[in-house]
């Protein structure tokens, strides 16, 4: 009974849409604004599916897939996306062999290869989309929310540490249960 004309869909799309980036593939979409509240969202609608975990590039900013989207909704897609407030540097060191050891045995030492740059949302609240059911975390701990890629699990794995916002964390769980996002719980070292 309601069936739109994809071509009409297109139309509209190419003429009143914004181009944005989704994991390094340019897309037109129409953005709409949520109710305001404390973080920085949008809702995207596109013709291209855009998953949860996705990052996407809007106006030069960085923002995160948070809602899980299969289906589409009136011949298209619809997902909100959460800005990224942090950028995580990770830097990257490599073992390269430097000699042997007076017994004959190979010595690595640890070199700088390069910085991986992971956009991520930093909060003190646990994650949740309406608010409603988030709750604190103690002083010394909070939530990091990345992408869920395998880089990604390998960077921010259980103990791993990193800087941001001005101090040292290490992470303390993976929660994985998002598809598409790991939430990290991570405490100030």
């Amino acid at each position: 009974m309601f069936t739109y004309n994809i071509e009409d869909l297109r139309y509209i799309f190419d003429s009143v849409g914004q181009s944005v980036i989704v994991n390094d593939a340019k897309i037109n979409v129409i953005v709409t604004n949520p109710p305001v509240d404390e973080y920085e969202q949008r809702y995207i609608h596109s013709l291209q599916k855009v998953s949860r975990g996705d990052i996407v590039t809007l106006e030069g900013e960085k923002y995160i897939s948070i809602t899980e989207t299969v289906t589409k909704r009136h011949s298209k897609f619809k997902t909100l996306i959460r800005h990224c407030n942090v950028t995580i540097e990770k830097e990257i060191f490599v073992e390269v062999f430097v000699g042997e050891s007076d017994f004959g045995e190979p010595i690595y030492e640890l070199v700088y290869d390069h910085s991986e740059f992971i956009p991520a949302i930093v909060d003190n609240k646990s994650f949740s989309v309406n608010n409603s059911s988030a709750w604190r975390y103690p002083e010394n701990q909070m939530e990091v929310i990345v992408r869920d890629i395998e880089e990604n699990r390998t960077l921010f794995s259980v103990g791993e540490k990193f800087e941001t916002v001005g101090k040292s964390w290490r992470v303390l769980n993976q929660d994985l249960s998002k598809s598409g996002l790991m939430i990290l719980t991570c405490e100030k070292i």
